[in-house]
């Protein structure tokens, strides 16, 4: 640590030195960004010491207690396509549909307004995986 303040300092008062005695013009102002340069790459040098050997095995003991179950995953995002759905279309009734492999909606079974343009337009639902119940009046 203290090696790395004498560094810095000297760093820093070499590069101030340097840029009083450069010319006027173009020359100072390179000067002081090469100075400038030097003076952080002496200040960001102990980065390269950090040990992160435990680093990895710390992360996946820490992925493993904080994962999330795959079918907790696809509850959340079924509950979003659904509320999506009933924000742009009210007056319908979700009767079930599937995700795919990517958690991207597959299939749909719905009844009341005809919704398939926005399912195949928004959703991209294709027609043929869009079934719509007609409601009954008993």
């Amino acid at each position: 640590m203290h090696n790395w303040l004498q560094s810095l300092a000297a760093a820093a008062f070499i590069g101030g030195i340097t840029g009083a005695l450069a010319p006027e013009g173009r020359g100072r102002k390179l000067v002081s960004l090469i100075a400038g340069f030097m003076t952080i790459a002496v200040l960001l040098s102990p980065i390269s010491e950090i040990d992160v050997s435990g680093f990895s095995g710390y992360a996946a003991s820490y992925g493993e207690e904080f994962a999330i179950p795959e079918n907790t995953l696809q509850t959340v995002i079924s509950e979003e396509y659904r509320a999506y759905i009933l924000s742009k279309a009210p007056n319908t009734v979700i009767l079930g549909f599937t995700l795919d492999e990517n958690n991207l909606p597959y299939d749909i079974s719905y009844s009341g307004e005809d919704i398939s343009e926005l399912l195949t337009n928004e959703l991209r639902i294709p027609k043929e995986r869009q079934n719509r119940q007609e409601e009954t009046n008993d």
